[in-house]
C-alpha cells in the first residue's frame, strides 16, 4: 500500500500539466483516477491514513500508550502543540517518516546488495563471519543456529558486516539520492554560488 500511495503521489504531479486535472483538483481536492488500477491505489491510500488516523486517535483518548520513556516520542511531541499539529497534520507527518524510512532502508539495502554482487570477496568475508556466529553449522543447523544467536544485541559482533553497510550509507546515501533539488535559475546559498540545472542534496 506504501508503495502504492508513492506512485499515486508521483502520478499525481505529472498530471499536474494538464488543465482539465488542474481545475478538478482545485475544485475537488482529489485526483482524477482514469483506470481500476488508480482506483484501487487511492483506496489504498485512504485505507492506510484511516489506520493512521485510528491510531493517532486512540493515542489522543488514552486507549493505546507511547511504549517511549516519558512519552518523548514523535507523536506526543506533536499532541503539545496542538495548534500547530491538527490531526490531518499529525496524519501527513506520520506517513511522510513511514514512507521516508521505508524507502531509505530499501535503498539502502539494495545498494549492499549490489555490492555483494559485484564484490565476491567481500560477500566471502560476510559469509565467513555469519558461518562463524553460527559456530561452523552447516544448512538447517547453521539456519537454526543463527536464529538463536543473531538478535538485535549480537548484530555489533558482525563486524565486517557493519563495516560493509557504514560505507554503503556513505557512499550512496539514501537520502542524498531521494532528495536532490535542481535549481531553476542562479542562487546563492550560504557563501556558494549556484547555478541554474546545478544540483543540491
Amino acid at each position: 500500500a506504501v508503495h502504492e500511495c508513492m506512485q499515486q503521489v508521483m502520478q499525481t504531479f505529472m498530471r499536474l500539466g494538464n488543465p482539465i486535472f488542474r481545475l478538478r483538483h482545485r475544485w475537488t481536492g482529489q485526483s482524477t483516477n482514469f483506470s481500476a488500477y488508480e482506483r484501487q491505489v487511492t483506496a489504498n491510500c485512504i485505507t492506510l491514513r484511516n489506520h493512521v488516523r485510528r491510531y493517532v486517535r486512540a493515542r489522543k483518548d488514552g486507549t493505546r500508550q507511547s511504549k517511549v520513556g516519558k512519552n518523548a516520542d514523535l507523536l506526543s511531541l506533536f499532541f503539545k502543540n496542538p495548534d500547530v499539529f491538527t490531526e490531518e497534520v499529525i496524519v501527513d507527518e506520520l506517513l511522510d517518516f513511514f514512507i521516508a524510512g521505508t524507502q531509505t532502508l530499501a535503498f539502502a539495502i539494495q545498494c549492499l546488495l549490489c555490492h555483494y554482487a559485484t564484490a565476491p570477496e567481500s560477500l566471502a568475508k560476510v559469509r565467513a563471519e555469519l558461518k562463524d556466529m553460527a559456530g561452523g553449522a552447516a544448512g538447517e543447523g547453521r539456519k537454526s543456529m543463527l536464529a538463536k544467536t543473531m538478535q538485535l544485541e549480537t548484530l555489533g559482533d558482525l563486524s565486517y558486516l557493519g563495516q560493509v553497510a557504514q560505507e554503503v550509507l556513505r557512499y550512496r546515501p539514501p537520502a542524498a539520492t531521494s532528495s536532490i533539488i535542481e535549481l531553476t535559475k542562479d542562487a546563492q546559498v550560504g557563501k556558494y554560488n549556484v547555478k541554474a540545472g546545478d544540483n543540491i542534496v
